[in-house]
């Protein structure tokens, strides 16, 4: 199953797999009856990698910091009209998507967050809430730093907005906000003048200088256009700065926008595994994060205590990624899996 519906495109034609489009959490005896399985099954794993790399390379979907594309970052969206070809060169400018209700089972309720978008996290939230958010979910150090930039942005679009301001509304425009957050706080480049203040020209895409002399006045805005796409292209293809904390940033984000934490927290109170695994079945997860691996080691631990299920893998540490796994896939790096077997 794939909250993604893109998620069936490796199974289709394959009669040994059937496809769910919805949660892991709804994950039922009916649900399996529906599938043609039986109840019970021999295994459930649950992969938490996040988004795939087809997701990531859909601009729209606004995963990645890499290309320009909306603070979007659902799982569940359409793809854009690509009517004018340029879906991309502006930013998104619809604050009002609805929420994906979609079926649900009436034992299994998927909830999201009141603002399921990234967008709408980032301009309405507080930098108490954004800290939080970027320090609970990804133990980011610069946490405060960057919520008061992202802070200190917004303001600075109201006292000069005169249609009203827009918000943060573009993965590259967080993006700067993000590395010139970092910059400042760190001074890495506090010594290189000339590269400083090459970074700092790409800021006039979403903060054009001040109108000044009479023939900057008389430029058209068509050229003006052009000079701001052609810095935007640069920008989007200039190797991003800080990658560990836009990392961070993003994933907090995604997360939050997703309510992945509740959807996996659903898997273990709603005794999913005691409902659909026969006895030998195993329960196996993969995460790859600490505070989604805490939270499966701390309801695998009662699980066990139950007197239900046993571990599979060591109780303390689960099992990590062999440096050859690693070097053959980098994403695999700071994963870790845990194991259950259900013996009742």
């Amino acid at each position: 199953g794939d909250v993604n519906p893109d998620g069936a495109s490796p199974v289709k034609g394959q009669s040994r797999f059937g496809f769910h489009h919805g949660s892991f959490a709804e994950i039922s005896p009916g649900l399996l009856g529906r599938h043609a399985l039986p109840p019970k099954v021999h295994g459930i794993l649950l992969d938490l990698g996040g988004p795939n790399s087809i997701q990531i390379a859909s601009a729209y979907r606004g995963f990645s910091f890499r290309k320009q594309g909306p603070l979007e970052m659902r799982y569940v969206v359409s793809p854009p009209d690509k009517k004018d070809g340029h879906e991309h060169d502006n930013d998104c400018d619809d604050d009002n998507h609805g929420e994906e209700d979609g079926e649900e089972e009436e034992q299994f309720k998927i909830t999201l967050p009141k603002d399921t978008q990234v967008r709408q996290i980032v301009n309405r939230r507080s930098p108490f809430e954004l800290a939080s958010l970027f320090k609970n979910y990804s133990n980011e150090c610069f946490a405060d730093d960057i919520a008061a930039a992202i802070l200190e942005w917004k303001t600075s679009e109201k006292r000069g907005a005169k249609k009203g301001p827009r918000g943060i509304r573009s993965t590259l425009e967080l993006r700067y906000i993000i590395e010139e957050a970092v910059d400042v706080v760190t001074h890495e480049e506090e010594n290189d003048w000339k590269q400083r203040a090459e970074f700092r020209k790409f800021k006039a895409i979403w903060r054009p200088p001040k109108r000044g002399t009479s023939a900057k006045r008389k430029r058209g805005k068509s050229a003006k256009a052009k000079k701001k796409h052609r810095l935007l292209r640069k920008f989007e293809e200039r190797e991003p700065r800080y990658v560990r904390h836009l990392e961070n940033v993003f994933r907090a984000l995604r997360m939050e926008a997703n309510n992945e934490l509740e959807h996996l927290g659903m898997v273990f109170r709603n005794g999913i595994a005691s409902q659909c695994l026969e006895s030998g079945g195993r329960l196996v997860t993969v995460s790859y994060h600490p505070i989604e691996d805490a939270l499966i080691k701390r309801a695998m631990e009662d699980m066990v205590a139950g007197g239900e299920f046993r571990f599979v893998t060591p109780e303390e540490e689960g099992l990590r990624p062999s440096p050859e796994e690693v070097r053959t896939d980098e994403r695999s790096r700071g994963s870790r899996l845990r194991a259950v077997e259900r013996v009742g």
